[in-house]
């Protein structure tokens, strides 16, 4: 599924709708703003900005108001976990929601306005529950799917959200059906009026199995694409194997001078007989670019490190994924909304990898 593009009219009203972009920040200058990390003359690819970073939960104030001044947000819902040890051989977690505002009119106008901010946080979604959700200025945006287990499908993502991995089949070669993306309709209004507004996410990609000695869960969701799919092969050899699916990438966004890939998917976990584990491409499902979280490995005898060495994903991570390994799904990095790898079951702790945190930020133009 490609990512979601919507547009906020540029009218007076303060929820979705349809209409003419509005081009750049007016003028007016002198807003002073607190919260989170500041850092002011910023350089981006839209123009020189004051970036307010919240990794957690904070307050946004407008000390001194600009009510000609735009600003821009960007909120990042947390990702999925990989299940628990009572799950083996899941998909990995759907990213977080990802919305991108440019241009919204009327937050700066009035001095001693404070606004809420709630970061995703991991330690809010223990395994086998979506990941948690960001707010801001009113928007809520969702924590990602759940992988689905042995001939379980992977959920979807909460409001905004990507869906988690296809789970693994217990025998034959059909494939699970994979998770699918988020609701795309608001729960609540943003605030202020005009602007533009992009939502990213995707769905998970499907699980499968050849025997019952092989299975695969698939990739968990994206925001800049869908998961991907498990491979399962029964060779005309009798050698059987395949490979998890690779989580789908975030989407790429350079609000503060770095381009990051935020709502990157987890992978999907394996168990491979001994016959496939020979297979050079037999292999955990790797993170998704931005942080996502590696698949974990289900049998430790047939197979070798070099098949989840690296599962974890390092490219335009704000932090780095971790790799999974011999009964544990890799960890997504902090502040990132990626999923976790998927979980293994059967050889303890049996466990997927935590999703990623979500992130709040916040610009206006100095000029």
């Amino acid at each position: 599924m490609a990512p979601i593009l919507s547009r906020l009219s540029s009218g007076g009203g303060g929820g979705f709708g349809f209409g003419k972009k509005q081009q750049g920040g007016a003028g007016g200058t002198g807003v002073v703003a607190t919260g989170g990390t500041k850092q002011t003359q910023v350089s981006t690819p839209d123009g020189v900005f004051t970036v307010h970073t919240f990794l957690s939960d904070g307050t946004f104030e407008v000390q001194t108001s600009s009510p000609q001044k735009t600003l821009d947000i960007l909120i990042v819902g947390g990702g999925a976990p990989g299940r628990s040890s009572s799950a083996p051989i899941s998909g990995g977690g759907g990213g977080g929601g990802v919305v991108l505002v440019k241009n919204r009119q009327g937050l700066l106008q009035a001095a001693a306005t404070q606004y809420s901010i709630t970061v995703a946080n991991p330690s809010a979604s223990p395994l086998n529950t979506p990941g948690a959700s960001s707010t801001a200025f009113g928007l809520t945006v969702g924590g990602g799917g759940l992988g689905g287990s042995q001939n379980v499908t992977g959920s979807s993502g909460s409001i905004f959200a990507s869906g988690g991995g296809g789970g693994s089949t217990s025998s034959g070669s059909n494939l699970t059906p994979a998770g699918s993306a988020g609701a795309t309709t608001p729960t609540a209004p943003l605030q202020g009026s005009g602007g533009t507004i992009q939502v990213f996410n995707s769905g998970g990609g499907v699980g499968g199995g050849v025997d019952s000695n092989n299975h695969f869960g698939g990739g968990g969701g994206g925001a800049g694409g869908t998961g991907g799919a498990a491979f399962a092969q029964s060779q005309a050899t009798g050698q059987p194997w395949g490979r998890g699916g690779d989580g789908g990438p975030g989407t790429p966004i350079n609000f503060d001078g770095t381009e990051y890939y935020y709502g990157a998917g987890g992978g999907g976990a394996i168990y491979v007989g001994q016959a496939g584990s020979s297979q050079p491409d037999s292999r955990v499902g790797y993170g998704g670019r931005g942080g996502g979280g590696g698949g974990a490995v289900a049998d430790p005898s047939v197979v070798p490190s070099s098949h989840y060495t690296g599962s974890g994903n390092t490219q335009n991570a704000r932090n780095n994924g971790q790799s999974g390994g011999l009964g544990f799904g890799g960890n997504a990095g902090a502040n990132t909304g990626a999923g976790g790898g998927g979980s293994s079951g059967h050889l303890s702790p049996g466990n997927g990898g935590y999703g990623g945190s979500g992130i709040v930020q916040v610009r206006y133009p100095e000029s």
